[in-house]
């Protein structure tokens, strides 16, 4: 029987435990992101282990160890001691050659693409775009903006149906929905208008387009309990950047479907499959 025996819940409780060991750690969370990329990316390919991790948990669990390893190592530039991911990490559930052996494997299958650009990476290239009289009236705009968003960003790599799009369109809702929590006085409507106006004038990417506004619809269920917005915050914020989009009918679009039940986040050719249903 082929017929995948790991869900959506196991590839979710592999990503919390990876944030949990970045958080035990002191390591920033962006290299965790970059391992559930690979991670995704490679139960995506033809690997014969790639196949192996979709029948068995603790070869899954194996995969996303070596992605976390390669991570830390070409992301975060660590030096990735074998007997601690071996001896504590994993608590001798495999051995430090089992984990070599999957890296080896991972790093084949990815044949060693592993710096495309993180949501955290687009996120920190936006925050450059703040006009200047957002920084004037709020020095600390920039930290601010950062962090709300990155930990937006690492809510959506949890999940699946999210964290398969792009990494500038997650940075993007992300963003926005940081910028929905700011007081008027935090960042003034104009600001946020000419900002926004700024980043789609460069990258093409809008507020209103509709993935952007799909993930950022959903972002806020993802966070954590203490961390979600009062609903009375945000519910008038996207009608102020009607006028951000040039194009009238991109910025119509949000009367022209009803929410998830009506449309599907696009998932990218050679998905992984682990997560089949994106309401699961």
């Amino acid at each position: 029987d082929t017929t995948p025996i790991v869900t959506s819940h196991d590839r979710r409780a592999m990503c919390e435990w990876g944030y949990d060991i970045a958080d035990a750690c002191q390591i920033e969370r962006k290299n965790i992101c970059c391992a559930i990329s690979f991670f995704d990316r490679f139960l995506g390919t033809s690997s014969s282990q790639a196949k192996e991790a979709l029948l068995s948990r603790r070869t899954f669990q194996l995969c996303f160890v070596a992605c976390l390893v390669i991570a830390l190592k070409c992301r975060a530039g660590m030096i990735v001691d074998a007997d601690f991911v071996t001896e504590v990490v994993c608590q001798s559930l495999y051995s430090e050659q089992e984990i070599f052996d999957a890296e080896k494997e991972v790093l084949s299958a990815l044949q060693w693409l592993l710096n495309g650009p993180s949501p955290h990476d687009f996120i920190g290239y936006f925050v450059q775009l703040l006009p200047s009289t957002a920084l004037e009236d709020n020095p600390h705009i920039v930290e601010a903006l950062t962090a709300m968003a990155e930990t937006r960003a690492e809510a959506a790599m949890v999940d699946y149906s999210i964290s398969l799009q792009s990494p500038s369109s997650i940075a993007l809702a992300s963003i926005i929905s940081s910028m929905e929590v700011l007081d008027r006085d935090e960042f003034h409507p104009l600001d946020r208008e000419n900002f926004l106006r700024v980043i789609a004038m460069i990258t093409g990417l809008t507020a209103t387009d509709m993935t952007v506004d799909l993930i950022r619809q959903r972002l806020p269920d993802l966070l954590p309990r203490d961390d979600r917005p009062s609903p009375c915050n945000t519910s008038n914020f996207m009608d102020e950047l009607d006028c951000v989009s040039s194009d009238s009918s991109v910025s119509s679009v949000e009367t022209d479907y009803g929410g998830y039940e009506n449309y599907s986040l696009s998932f990218y050719s050679g998905a992984s499959p682990t997560c089949i249903d994106f309401n699961s």
